[in-house]
């Protein structure tokens, strides 16, 4: 005999936020990043790598329902961030640190 107040197990729903609350976010990442790619000295604490920054574009990916026009300016982001590191590595791979 089955329970009536049998409640079947569901995949919990993620919800994501909406496009408009991931602007100052999207702004903030655009002036962070094209100072970082610009400057030939890091001056950023050393946790302030382009890998966490990546990962930041990341996260408002995942967490946010982005329009189109957010969605290429992320992306283009994230490629301003992996040429700024190809340019930092040796031909061995290494990274480079640059002198701050």
């Amino acid at each position: 005999m089955r329970n009536s107040l049998h409640i079947e197990k569901k995949t919990p729903k993620v919800y994501r936020h909406a496009a408009c609350a991931a602007e100052p976010a999207i702004v903030h990442l655009e002036m962070v990043i094209r100072h970082y790619v610009k400057s030939s000295q890091r001056k950023a604490p050393a946790a302030l790598t382009a890998q966490y920054w990546l990962g930041r574009i990341a996260d408002l990916q995942a967490r946010f329902d982005l329009l189109a026009p957010q969605k290429v300016r992320l992306a283009r982001l994230g490629d301003q961030l992996s040429a700024s590191i190809a340019r930092d590595e040796d031909p061995d791979g290494t990274m480079v640190r640059r002198a701050a």
